[in-house]
């Protein structure tokens, strides 16, 4: 029987100094997990862990770590948590040093290569990761090391072509608020000057999801883990 994979994605807590922050569930990671799953079920595992509900202080890190043995691992990265998401992956370089550290989100798909090393990639995600991420694991397998590979996504994805966040990995959120966020569109028409999102990559159009999924969704959050609030 071949070896299953393991993917740890991560969501850092916010840097020190970046004040009171809202806390919700990580919708990207749970929407990147649910993509492997689903690309990529019969052969490699996910874990999530999300720091910023969670594990604040990031104490729990370096168990996860151990306990997961992960083989690959990702971190949703911004402005709010890169101070904390480069403590994690040094965590990661010295406990792991085998494992292949993957970042994406606003801060991977906005910065150049050379901005990234402190976060020591084998793989730089720019764009949506649902279809990049499982892509990028099967050409790590074979990669060499010393350069990080950087994967661009070029065509907008199909919103109700997607899975829906993997909610039995976002359990904190559901128990600590009976709420739920639901994300109904990607994308934005502007390019408003304080903005960095369309800077990000080249999709920058709105899309709409189907009404019908997206109740469909608060449906399946209603019926599986009681929430009314979204």
């Amino acid at each position: 029987m071949a070896i299953r994979k393991k993917l740890l994605l991560v969501n850092p807590p916010p840097n020190p100094d970046t004040g009171p922050q809202l806390h919700l569930e990580s919708l990207g990671l749970g929407y990147v997990a649910a993509s492997v799953r689903r690309e990529l079920g019969k052969t490699h595992d996910v874990t999530l862990w999300d720091c910023s509900l969670v594990d604040k202080s990031m104490v729990h890190v370096p168990e996860i770590l151990d306990a997961v043995a992960p083989d690959f691992v990702g971190l949703s990265l911004s402005a709010m948590n890169a101070g904390q998401g480069a403590v994690i992956s040094a965590q990661i370089r010295k406990r792991l040093p085998r494992a292949k550290i993957l970042i994406g989100g606003i801060l991977a798909s906005s910065l150049p290569a050379d901005e990234l090393a402190c976060f020591n990639p084998d793989a730089i995600i720019r764009g949506e990761g649902e279809g990049l991420v499982p892509q990028a694991l099967g050409m790590l397998e074979d990669a060499p090391p010393g350069q990080a590979l950087e994967l661009v996504q070029e065509q907008a994805l199909d919103v109700d072509d997607l899975a829906w966040p993997a909610r039995d990995m976002l359990p904190w959120q559901l128990k600590m608020h009976a709420q739920a966020s639901v994300a109904a569109s990607r994308g934005c028409p502007y390019r408003c000057s304080f903005c960095s999102i369309p800077k990000a990559g080249p999709i920058r159009k709105w899309r709409p999801r189907d009404i019908d999924d997206v109740v469909d969704e608060m449906r399946f959050l209603y019926k599986i883990y009681n929430i009314a609030h979204f």
